[in-house]
Order: C-alpha cells, then sequence, then structure tokens
C-alpha cells in the first residue's frame, strides 16, 4: 500500500509552517515547545521571522542546558532568593545591611519587575545612573554587591547564559578618598596631650585607642572582646566575634555574631603596648567601680566598656574621639591639624606601621594579613601600599625604638 503523502500546513501568505507553528486567526504567530518539565509552553510573534527568531533562541537555551522554565523569574525574585540563599552564611550586620539596601533601593524600583531574561547592560547601567543622582559611586557598590552574586547564582543554575553586570562599575569609578594614617609623631603627642588633661574623658578613652593602634582589631571586634579572649600567659588576643548594635524590631540592641569573614577568626599577638592599655583599663574600671557582668548572647565581663559596664558601641566611640582630637587641635594651632579620628583609622594607622616594620626586617607580610584578617595579601598591599611609593624604607630604619616610644609607660590616673 503506498504511503499518504502529508500535507504541508501553510499560513496566510502561503509559507511553509514548522512543526508547533501555527497561525492565529488575528495575524499573529504561536510556537508550541515542551520544556525541560514536559510542560507544554507557548510563544507569540506578530511575524513569522520573528517568531522563529524566538523558536532559535529556545533551541540555543535548550542546547546550553539555560532552563526556560525559570526564564519568567523577576529580578525582584531573583534578588529575593539570593537574599534567602546567603541568610545563614552572612554575619548579623551584613544581612541587615542588605536587606535595607534591598527595601530602599531595589523592592519597588522600576528595574525590579523586568525578567532576567530580558535585563540587558544597558539596563543594568541606566538603572545605576538613575541611583548616582542621589548616592555616591561608593554607596552604588553596596547595592552591586547584591546584583553581581544573585546575577552569577542566575547564570550557575543555568537560568540565564551572561551576568549583566559584569564590567559595569567601570563606569562608576571609586569615589577615592585617601585615608592617611597617623604618623608616629603624631600620635606620641596626642597621648601625651591626653595624659596630661584634667579631663577625666581623656584618661577612659587612651587605653581604647593604644589598643585599637596596636592590635589592628576592628572597632567591632574590640567591642566584643571579653577577659576571657586575652591569653596573658602566652601573649595572645583571641578574635573569635564581634558585638553588633543596630536596630532590629524597632529598638536598638546588642548582638554577638561571628567576625566580618572567615579569616575574622585569627588570634593576634599581644604587645607589650596592648599589655599596657590592657592594664590601664582594668585600672579605669576598678577605680570607678565598673559592674562588668552585663551579658550579651551569653557573654560577660566585656573589656571596653562604659560607666554602666555595657560595651562601647562604634559609633560613640567614634564621636568621643574625634572630640579629643578637636580638643587637641584647639590646643595647638601652631600645628597642621589632626584629621578625623575613627577605629577604622586607627587600625589603619597600626597596619601601616607594621607594614614598614615588616618591609624593613624582612618578614612574611602574609602574618600581618592573617593578623589584620583580610581575605588575601593584596587586601593588605593595596590598602598601604601608598607607604613604599611615598616614603620608601630608608626613612624608616630606626621605626622599631619609635613605635616602643609612642606608647606611655605609666597609667594617667
Amino acid at each position: 500500500m503506498a504511503k499518504e503523502k502529508k500535507i504541508s500546513r501553510k499560513d496566510s501568505k502561503g509559507r511553509v509552517l514548522r512543526k508547533g507553528e501555527s497561525e492565529r486567526k488575528d495575524g499573529t504567530y504561536m510556537y508550541r515547545y515542551t520544556d525541560e518539565r514536559k510542560k507544554r509552553c507557548c510563544v507569540y510573534a506578530k511575524t513569522l521571522p520573528e517568531l522563529r527568531e524566538k523558536e532559535l533562541q529556545i533551541e540555543r537555551d535548550k542546547m546550553d542546558n539555560i532552563r526556560v522554565s525559570t526564564k519568567d523569574i523577576t529580578l525582584k525574585q531573583l534578588i529575593e532568593t539570593y537574599i534567602e540563599f546567603k541568610n545563614d552564611s552572612w554575619a548579623v550586620n551584613s544581612k541587615e545591611s542588605y536587606r535595607k539596601v534591598y527595601n530602599k533601593y531595589i523592592k519597588d524600583s522600576w528595574i525590579s519587575l523586568y525578567k532576567i531574561k530580558d535585563i540587558k547592560k544597558a539596563d543594568i547601567i541606566l538603572y545605576y545612573k538613575d541611583l548616582t543622582k542621589n548616592m555616591s559611586n561608593n554607596s552604588l557598590r553596596r547595592i552591586n554587591e547584591l546584583f553581581k552574586p544573585a546575577f552569577d547564582l542566575a547564570v550557575t543554575d543555568n537560568m540565564m547564559r551572561f551576568n549583566p553586570t559584569t564590567g559595569v562599575m567601570k563606569y562608576f569609578p571609586k569615589n577615592v578618598k585617601e585615608r592617611i594614617p597617623y604618623t608616629i609623631e603624631e600620635l606620641i603627642s596626642l597621648f601625651q596631650f591626653m595624659k596630661d588633661s584634667n579631663r577625666i574623658i581623656h584618661h577612659q578613652l587612651l587605653p581604647t585607642i593604644i589598643f585599637l593602634s596596636q592590635t589592628m582589631v576592628r572597632g567591632s571586634e574590640l567591642a566584643g572582646l571579653t577577659w576571657d579572649d586575652i591569653d596573658f600567659e602566652n601573649k595572645i588576643i583571641n578574635i573569635d566575634h564581634q558585638l553588633i548594635y543596630q536596630k532590629k524590631d524597632g529598638k536598638f540592641q546588642y548582638f554577638i555574631s561571628p567576625p566580618k569573614t572567615k579569616c575574622g577568626i585569627r588570634k593576634i599577638p599581644l604587645t607589650a603596648g596592648a599589655q599596657k592599655a590592657l592594664l590601664m583599663q582594668k585600672e579605669i574600671i576598678r577605680n570607678y567601680s565598673i559592674d562588668t557582668k552585663f551579658e550579651i548572647d551569653g557573654y560577660t565581663n566585656f573589656i571596653f566598656v562604659n560607666s554602666k559596664g555595657h560595651p562601647c558601641i562604634v559609633s560613640d566611640l567614634d564621636r568621643k574621639m574625634n572630640r579629643v582630637v578637636e580638643r587637641y587641635n584647639a590646643a595647638h594651632k601652631n600645628r597642621p591639624p589632626l584629621q578625623k579620628m575613627t577605629c577604622h583609622l586607627l587600625r589603619h594607622t597600626g597596619c601601616s606601621i607594621y607594614v614598614k616594620i615588616f618591609y624593613i626586617k624582612g618578614y612574611d607580610l602574609k602574618i600581618l594579613q592573617k593578623w589584620m584578617g583580610h581575605s588575601s595579601l593584596d587586601i593588605t598591599l593595596n590598602l598601604y601600599n601608598h607607604i613604599r611609593e611615598k616614603e620608601g624604607l630608608i626613612a624608616h630604619k630606626n621605626i622599631s625604638d619609635d613605635v616602643s616610644k609612642m606608647y606611655p609607660i605609666s597609667t594617667p590616673l
């Protein structure tokens, strides 16, 4: 029996339609296909060439294992998925920070409802340009820190082929604000000013400032330190947590959380200067009968506390240190004024001093990297590379002697 010849289907213009293609009564075209979940799907187009371009894209996606079923996900859904995905691995402060960024800048933005499959690099650039009308390029980087890994996740999960944020930040260069560390001479002068002062707050802050510049701990790590973290016998400071003070459920609260990164868990040498600062702090607590039994998430006996025995708050500490600097500048008008003091700048200062020592002595800078809690040596070198460029090694032959001189020996109480 002769095989019956299959009749080709044609559109209204006489063009042969392929399998899955059809022309609707209104003249538009439709293509039916089955996705990776065996679910029947349809795409539409006004013209046949346009429809076949979409068919070609579908076939490309199938060949590249792009999950067609997830391509209707919006940017809003993607970011929410990413935040949920990272929720358990983020530190408490990072979690709250990124959630604020999402709620304020992304959740209700015009780009949030775009399907990720339709987002191009040009869309990201346009959105970022809109944001920079009211924020700095540095702040914009915080948003990109959400976008880039979220799109990376989408690419990894075969939701899309390329990350549209790749290379975007080159159009928004970082607003570089050079952080110039204090010199040893400046610190010596400031310490002497505080030691000679008749203000109690100066005496109370002195051990904190010395300790920060000696140990290079982050402000949140300083706030979380307890006496149990100090090994006086082996001269070691154990850093395995930080203290965060931020708003939650409508009120400010203390939280104990892991350090900023995994590399933040580390042991720092207890230098002679840092040990003297701790002994000074212990004497302050004893002289002012400060109760340090205040407990946070099972931690108690905090070292750097206020008059109520509560751990110091980084923002308050920065504010108090700046008042000291203002008074110092007012009393030394014949000298260049000291810049504003922060916990971060003291960390920066301490590292700059140690970098000089390490270069002169030929020590391995990876040791300093571990002390700082940096995830890579590049971070340490990039932040403090200006030391080699501006000053060189010759000017610092006697740096070790200078470092030992910068810390007061006697308690100023």
